[in-house]
């Protein structure tokens, strides 16, 4: 029993010295908040690109070739929108839950 003590001290101990030794620095730098990686850089531009995905999306048929990467263009801007101008009602997540790309 005082083995198992010593021993989940030793462990607990050493849990707890390598979180307090953990360097956590923040990031430096200017960072592209957009363009390139297709992510809007703000609620506006996520609107419109959600707009875009929308007419897309309405315009192509389950079975055509290209409709897994319009869906998933349409999911992306579905989730763009999420982030960067909330959804307190949930709608917005409902309609990401409900797409089967």
């Amino acid at each position: 029993m005082n083995n198992l003590k010593r021993t989940s001290v030793f462990i607990l101990s050493l849990f707890i010295i390598t979180i307090i030794s953990c360097n956590d620095e923040p990031l430096e730098g200017q960072f592209d908040s957009g363009g390139g990686g297709g992510e809007a850089p703000s609620c506006v531009d996520a609107t419109n690109n959600l707009a875009d995905a929308t007419v897309a999306f309405n315009a192509v048929a389950p079975t055509d070739a290209n409709y897994t990467a319009v869906c998933n263009d349409y999911s992306n801007a579905l989730q763009d929108v999420l982030d960067l101008c909330g959804d307190s009602t949930g709608a917005i997540q409902a309609l990401i839950d409900g797409l089967d790309c």
